[in-house]
C-alpha cells in the first residue's frame, strides 16, 4: 500500500477522533489562541494597510501625479513647444513651479516686530488643478482664493507667523493675502517642494514678488491631460523620441506606484518584521500550551496505543488538533487585522495622505494565516513527537511519562524543515522579501543567542543561590529544577524586551544625533538662492553681526545626468543604492581647489589654473553604482544643453552626517560658470542672534531663502517620530506576546507550585512566607529576562546605529533601567496574582493526589 493511500485511510479516523477530543472545549488552548491570534493580527494589519495604499495609489494615480504625463525640469518653465509635435491635439496642460521661499508677518506685536519663516512655495497656472480636488478651509473656489495676490497656506504656518486667514504676509518684495487654509491637494507625489509649511500662490503672484530670479533653485513642472482613449505609454514614448536630449524628465502614471512603493514597502517590511517577532515570541507560548495539553492527555495517548494505535496515528491525531486550533486562531487574528487596518483609516492625512477606502484584501490575510499555522506547528513539533514516542508503560507508571523517549535526530530534521517553511513564508509575507529572509536568519541567530544567554544566567543564578540566605535558595532553586518553565519565560520575555529595547535605543540615538551632535557640527543657517550680484550685500548684512561666521560658500547649478559612458540613463545599468541621483535634477558645483576632508580614492585633482574641456570629480559610491571610473564620461543636461565631462578622480563617499555643503558631482571651473546660477552660504551664529540675522537678511535680500538647521532637525524628528511610533506600536505587540507566554508558563507549572506550597505548609511555612517566596522567584525571573533582553537589544541597536547608519550610539541608561524595573514589577505582580489562590488551598487533597 502506498504512503498516500495509507494517509488517506488514516485521515478520516484521525480527524474524527481529533474533533471528538476537542468537544470538551478549547480552554486548554487559550494560550495558543491568544498568542497566534495576536501575531497574525499584527502581520495581517500591516499587510492590509500596505495593500490598501498600493490600491489607493493605483486608483488615484492620475490625480496624485496631476495629469496623464508630467514633464519636470529645473531653472526655467517648460513650454508646450518644448514637448514637441507628439502631444496629440485636444490635450490640456498647465505649468507649476516649486521652490523654497521666505514669508514674513507684517509685525503686529507690541514692539512692531515681525516674524519670518522658511516656506515650501508652489506657484500654479490657472485653472488648477487639472485633475483631483483641492480642499480649502473655508471652502471657496481655488481661482477665487488665488486671485489678486491671494495665497492658501498650510495650517501650521498660522501660529508660527502669528497670523490668521485674511491677514497679509510679505513674500519677497510684495504683500499677499491669506485666503484659506490648504487642507489637501493633488499632485502630492510630484515631490516635497521645500522645507517649512506649504504655501500655494499663482505663478503671476510669485513673479510679482521678485523671487523668480535667474539661477534660483526652482523645479518647473508641466502636467498634461490627454484626450480620452489616448494610448498614454505610446504618447510618452513618442515625446521622448521626438525630443532627444530634452532638458526635462517625462513621467507617466505607471511610475507613480513604484515611486510610492519604495517608501511604503520598506516601512511595511520593518513593521512586518516587528510583528513577526511578536508571532515568534508567541510561538514559545504555543509550545507551552501544546505541551500542557498533551500532558493532560498522557493517559489517553497511552490507552490509544494499548488499543493498537500506531505512533503515526497518534501523531496525526494530535497534529490535526493543533492545526484545527491554529486555523481558528488564524481566523480570529484575520478578523483582528481587518479591525486594526480599518481603524487606521481614521488617522490624519499627514500620516496617511491617501483615501484608503475599504482595506479588505484576501491575500495578505491568507499569507498571515498560513504563517501563523506554520509557526504553531513548528513550536508544537517537539511536544507532538514526545507524544508520538510516549510508551504504553506510562499508563501504569506515570514516572515513565516524565522521561524523553526517541532520539533527537528526527526532531532536528522536523525542526529544520519547519524553520525553512516558516522562514520562507516570512520572506513572502514582507513586501521586500530580502528583508524578511534576513530577519528569518537573524531570528535563528537571536534565538540561539537568547537561549544560550538564558541557560547561562539561570545556571549562574543557581550557583549564586547556594551561598545566599535560605529564602533565596528556596526561591531561586526552582528556576533550575527539572521541568521548570523558567527558560521559555526568559527567552520569550527577553525577546519581547529586546525588540522594544532595540526600537527605543535606535530612536534615542537618532534623537541625540538630531538634537545634540548635528547642531554642534552643522552651521546655524544655510542661505540659498543668493544671486552673484548680491554677494556684497549679503556680506554687509553679515558684518552687522560680529559673532556670525561665514563657514562655506559655493556656486550651485541644477542639472540632470543624461548619459553614462554614452548610454542614456534610461538604458544604463545603475545600482539601486544610487538611482536617486538620476531621478531628479541634481545640484552641481565647481571649484579650483579640492574639498577639504574628502581624500581622493582614485585619480588626481586638476590644476588650479585649468581652463580646458569640462572635468568632473565623482563620489566613489556613486561611481561604483554607475559602473564608471577615471577616464569614463558622464553627460549632463544643463538648461537644455548637453555637457559631457570626463571623470578625472573619485572622492571618498560623502559623510552627510557632517552637515557640510557637499556635491556628488564637482566640476572644474570654466564652462558651467557661464550659465545662470546662484550661490549657497552656510553661517554659524549664536542661537540668540539667529532670529535677528534672519530678519535683517529678509529685509535686505527678500529673495534669499534661509534654511534653519534647527528647523530641519525638527522636521526630520517629526518624520522619524511618526515612523518610530508605528514601529513601537507593533513592537509592543511583542511585549504582549511575552506576557502571554509568562501567563502560560505559570499555568503549565501550576500543579508543581501547588505541590510545593503544600509541602512548605507541612514544614511550617505561613501564607506570608509562601507569598514572599513566590514573589522573589518571579521577580528574579523578570530581572533575568530583562538582563537577557536588554543585552541582545543593545547589541542589535548598536549594530544598526554604528556600522549601518554611521552614527554614534547614544542609548539612555535610564531607559534600560525603566525597562528592567517594569519587567521585574510585571513578572512579580503576575506571579503574585496567579499564586494567591494556591495559598488558600487545603494541604490534604494536594498531598493525596501527589
Amino acid at each position: 500500500m502506498t504512503m498516500s493511500a495509507t494517509i488517506t485511510r488514516r485521515l478520516p479516523f484521525a480527524l474524527s477522533f481529533a474533533l471528538r477530543d476537542l468537544r470538551g472545549g478549547l480552554r486548554s488552548f487559550w494560550l495558543l489562541l491568544l498568542c497566534l491570534a495576536l501575531g497574525v493580527a499584527a502581520i495581517g494589519a500591516v499587510g492590509l494597510l500596505s495593500a490598501a495604499v498600493d490600491h489607493a495609489v493605483e486608483r488615484d494615480a492620475r490625480s496624485l501625479l496631476g495629469g496623464d504625463l508630467v514633464a519636470e525640469a529645473s531653472g526655467e518653465p517648460i513650454t508646450v513647444e518644448e514637448l514637441g509635435p507628439a502631444v496629440p491635439a485636444g490635450s490640456t496642460s498647465r505649468s507649476t513651479v516649486r521652490m523654497s521661499g521666505l514669508a514674513m508677518s507684517e509685525g503686529r506685536g507690541e514692539d512692531g516686530s515681525s516674524r519670518s519663516l522658511a516656506i515650501a512655495l508652489k506657484g500654479v497656472e490657472q485653472p488648477w488643478p487639472l485633475l483631483g480636488q483641492v480642499e480649502l478651509d473655508p471652502p471657496l473656489p481655488v481661482a477665487e482664493a488665488l486671485a489678486d495676490g491671494g495665497v492658501v497656506v498650510e495650517r501650521t504656518l498660522l501660529p508660527r507667523l502669528g497670523v490668521e486667514v485674511g491677514d497679509r504676509i510679505r513674500l519677497g518684495d510684495g504683500l499677499v493675502t491669506i485666503r484659506a487654509v490648504l487642507v489637501s491637494e493633488p499632485e502630492r507625489v510630484q515631490g516635497i517642494y521645500g522645507l517649512g509649511p506649504r504655501v500655494v500662490a499663482s505663478i503671476d503672484t510669485i513673479r510679482e514678488a521678485g523671487i523668480l530670479l535667474p539661477g534660483a533653485v526652482t523645479t518647473w513642472s508641466r502636467a498634461i491631460v490627454l484626450p480620452d482613449g489616448t494610448d498614454v505609454p505610446a504618447v510618452q514614448a513618442a515625446i521622448r523620441e521626438s525630443t532627444p536630449g530634452a532638458r526635462f524628465r517625462l513621467r507617466g502614471v505607471e511610475e507613480i506606484q513604484p515611486q510610492v512603493a519604495r517608501f511604503t514597502d520598506r516601512l511595511a517590511s520593518y513593521l512586518t518584521v516587528a510583528a513577526l517577532a511578536a508571532l515568534l515570541t508567541g510561538g514559545i507560548g504555543i509550545g507551552l500550551a501544546v505541551q500542557g495539553w498533551l500532558v493532560q492527555r498522557r493517559a489517553g495517548i497511552a490507552t490509544l496505543k494499548a488499543l493498537g494505535a500506531t505512533p503515526g496515528q497518534v501523531l496525526l491525531v494530535y497534529a490535526l488538533q493543533v492545526t484545527l486550533v491554529a486555523a481558528l486562531a488564524a481566523l480570529l487574528g484575520a478578523l483582528g487585522a481587518y479591525a486594526l487596518a480599518s481603524l487606521a483609516r481614521l488617522l490624519p492625512a499627514e500620516l496617511i495622505p491617501f483615501e484608503l477606502g475599504d482595506v479588505f484584501a484576501a491575500w495578505p490575510l491568507l499569507r498571515a494565516g498560513l504563517l501563523g499555522i506554520a509557526t504553531a506547528l513548528l513550536f508544537a513539533a517537539v511536544p507532538l513527537l514526545d507524544a508520538r514516542d510516549l510508551p504504553v508503560a506510562a499508563l501504569l507508571r506515570p514516572a515513565a511519562a516524565e522521561q524523553r523517549h526517541g532520539g533527537w535526530r528526527p526532531r532536528l530534521v522536523v525542526l529544520g524543515l519547519g524553520v525553512l517553511l516558516v522562514g520562507g513564508l516570512a520572506a513572502l509575507t514582507t513586501p521586500r522579501p530580502e528583508i524578511g529572509a534576513s530577519f528569518a536568519l537573524a531570528a535563528l541567530l537571536a534565538a540561539g543567542l537568547l537561549t544560550l544567554l538564558g541557560r547561562g544566567v539561570l545556571a549562574l543564578v543557581g550557583r549564586l543561590a547556594r551561598h545566599g540566605p535560605l529564602v533565596l535558595r528556596l526561591s531561586l532553586a526552582r528556576l533550575n529544577r527539572p521541568g521548570s518553565t523558567a527558560l521559555p519565560v526568559v527567552v520569550a520575555t527577553g525577546t519581547a524586551l529586546s525588540v522594544l529595547a532595540t526600537v527605543l535605543f535606535v530612536q534615542q540615538s537618532l534623537d541625540a544625533e538630531l538634537q545634540n551632535s548635528l547642531p554642534e557640527r552643522a552651521p546655524s543657517v544655510v542661505f540659498i538662492d543668493i544671486q552673484p550680484n548680491q554677494v556684497e550685500a549679503f556680506d554687509q548684512v553679515l558684518a552687522r553681526f560680529p559673532d556670525a561666521v561665514l563657514d562655506q560658500r559655493a556656486p550651485v547649478l541644477r542639472a540632470r545626468v543624461s548619459e553614462i559612458k554614452g548610454v542614456p540613463v534610461e538604458q544604463a545599468a545603475i545600482g539601486e543604492n544610487v538611482r536617486w541621483t538620476v531621478r531628479r535634477d541634481r545640484g552641481l558645483s565647481w571649484t579650483a581647489d579640492p574639498p577639504r576632508d574628502e581624500p581622493l580614492v582614485a585619480g588626481s585633482w586638476w590644476p588650479a589654473d585649468y581652463a580646458g574641456r569640462p572635468l568632473v570629480s565623482v563620489e566613489d559610491d556613486v561611481a561604483q553604482g554607475y559602473g564608471v571610473g577615471v577616464g569614463d564620461t558622464l553627460s549632463f543636461n544643463v538648461l537644455g544643453r548637453t555637457v559631457e565631462a570626463t571623470i578625472v578622480n573619485l572622492r571618498r563617499e560623502i559623510d552627510w552626517s557632517q552637515a557640510r555643503i557637499d556635491f556628488v558631482f564637482l566640476f572644474s571651473p570654466g564652462l558651467l560658470e557661464q550659465a545662470p546660477h546662484t550661490l549657497v552660504s552656510t553661517v554659524r551664529v549664536p542661537p540668540d542672534q539667529e532670529p535677528a540675522l534672519l530678519d535683517a537678511m529678509a529685509q535686505a535680500l527678500p529673495n534669499v531663502t534661509p534654511i534653519s538647521i534647527s528647523e530641519v532637525s525638527r522636521q526630520i524628528g517629526m518624520v522619524l517620530g511618526r515612523i518610530g511610533f508605528a514601529v513601537q506600536a507593533v513592537a509592543s505587540v511583542t511585549l504582549g506576546a511575552g506576557l502571554l507566554v509568562l501567563l502560560g508558563a505559570l499555568a503549565a507549572s501550576r500543579r508543581q507550585r501547588r505541590q510545593q506550597a503544600a509541602l512548605m505548609k507541612v514544614l511550617g511555612a505561613t501564607r506570608a512566607d509562601l507569598l514572599r517566596h513566590f514573589l522573589i522567584e518571579h521577580a528574579a525571573l523578570g530581572l533575568l529576562s530583562a538582563l537577557v533582553g536588554l543585552l541582545v537589544g543593545g547589541i542589535a541597536a548598536y549594530v544598526l546605529v554604528a556600522p549601518f547608519m554611521n552614527l554614534g550610539f547614544a542609548a539612555k541608561p535610564g531607559t534600560a533601567g525603566l525597562l528592567a524595573l517594569a519587567a521585574v514589577a510585571l513578572t512579580g505582580l503576575v506571579g503574585a496574582v496567579s499564586t494567591w489562590r494556591l495559598l488558600a488551598r487545603p494541604i490534604a487533597p494536594v498531598l493525596r493526589t501527589s
